[in-house]
């Protein structure tokens, strides 16, 4: 089960995973959501603290995936049976702004 929604300016992922199998049927995960949080920091150093950062959270544990999340920078698409995500992230180096981007696909069964 996957659900997409907006949160935050960025998209909002909510799985469910099969943990086990009885009679033949899925036994499945609490809710898993990936979303972006505010952060406290000013990565980009404009002054403004407008990153984020992306969170996993399962039965009420939040564990930070990542910081710098630029605005609107976690991505997540479902196109039939294929979940595509993406997070674009922002930091200053040698006093320039760095942005890196990175994204993956996979198929959802069952």
């Amino acid at each position: 089960a996957v659900l997409l929604s907006t949160s935050n300016g960025s998209r909002r992922l909510d799985l469910r995973t099969a943990v086990d199998f009885v009679g033949g049927h899925p036994v499945w995960s609490p809710t898993i959501s990936y979303r972006v949080v505010p952060s406290t920091s000013d990565s980009n150093g404009n002054g403004i603290a407008d990153e984020g950062q992306l969170v996993r959270i399962q039965r009420g544990v939040t564990r930070v995936i990542c910081d710098d999340v630029v605005q609107s920078g976690f991505t997540a698409t479902r196109v039939g049976d294929t979940l595509s995500v993406g997070v674009r992230l922002l930091r200053v180096h040698s006093g320039r702004p760095v942005t890196v981007s990175a994204g993956t696909t996979a198929t959802i069964r069952n």
